[in-house]
């Protein structure tokens, strides 16, 4: 059985992989998880934009439910921050040989 894990968390950076039809959002606008939850098909997040429309439609079945503002995961993949430097063990053997002529 495979596990049912959401692709997202309250609180991450995600960017739009897609432009919203209603243009709600485009192509790489960013946004910040603010709930997610399970819809009947896939995972939906919260990114703060509300809309006029008293119903929403699911992207996958069409199924229609009253509307809470969720959108569809599978249009946002998660914003890749700035990444750390990558320290190699050679910085690391000069950061220890550092260390060991100031401690002596």
């Amino acid at each position: 059985m495979k596990a049912d894990i959401p692709p997202f968390y309250v609180g991450q950076k995600v960017v739009a992989i897609d432009s919203h039809s209603l243009g709600y959002w485009k192509k790489g606008d960013e946004f910040t998880v603010l709930s997610i939850k399970r819809g009947c098909c896939e995972w939906e997040i919260d990114i703060g934009i509300r809309h006029l429309l008293p119903f929403t439609r699911c992207g996958v079945c069409l199924s229609v439910f009253p509307s809470d503002f969720m959108y569809r995961c599978s249009r946002f993949r998660p914003l890749q921050e700035a990444t750390m430097p990558l320290m190699t063990f050679s910085n690391i053997k000069e950061k220890e040989k550092e260390e060991i002529l100031i401690l002596n």
